[in-house]
């Protein structure tokens, strides 16, 4: 948590969007709610100056001044008759921040790569750990495929994190929610937590 896993998504966005320049592919970048959808699109604005884009909030979509565009969905649905968020959208690469609470939308983001070069649907899922056991054998599926690989961004290694938030938190916060939170301060390394019940 904390670590700076929305910003290294969108710097995995402009990766590939250099990549397909000038082939006015889509990519979709996918959020649980709308509002964490704006804390992504907030992180695009700060990363990308404003003479690369338009923006219609309307659409949830940045056209890249290649015409290359960026459809932001939030993955959110009141009920099941509503029917999928993301469903008729065609894309190349697909980006989904906060995975671990988008997990009942998770088959549907996979058939939407039908537009991937070659078939190659690549995908970036950011998470934070999360006492949820269905996000939990999700995770392990993807890790087992051989199609996922699973990397740790560490909060107390980031190059998003200034040091000293680190030391102001380990000093206000219970040691039990401050592991759970950013990890262990020795090793960097995060792990989940059983409930402590």
């Amino acid at each position: 948590e904390g670590a700076g896993k929305t910003s290294a998504l969108v710097l995995w966005t402009y990766l590939r969007w250099l990549e397909v320049l000038g082939e006015r592919r889509e990519i979709g970048i996918t959020a649980p709610t709308q509002d964490r959808l704006e804390t992504v699109l907030n992180e695009f604005f700060l990363k990308f100056p404003t003479s690369w884009f338009r923006y219609s909030s309307g659409r949830g979509l940045m056209t890249m001044c290649d015409g290359t565009r960026i459809r932001l969905v939030s993955t959110y649905r009141q009920s099941k008759a509503q029917g999928s968020p993301v469903q008729g959208y065609n894309w190349s690469w697909c980006g989904r921040d906060e995975a671990q609470d988008s997990v009942d939308v998770h088959e549907d983001i996979q058939s939407r790569g039908r537009s991937a070069r070659n078939g190659l649907y690549w995908q970036m899922a950011t998470a934070t750990a999360k006492d949820d056991s269905d996000w939990r054998e999700l995770r392990d599926i993807l890790i087992a495929s051989g199609q996922w690989l699973k990397r740790n961004l560490s909060i107390f290694r980031s190059p998003f994190v200034p040091a000293n938030f680190l030391a102001a938190k380990s000093s206000s916060m219970d040691p039990r929610e401050f592991l759970r939170r950013y990890g262990d301060p020795i090793t960097g390394e995060v792990s989940d937590l059983p409930p402590e019940l």
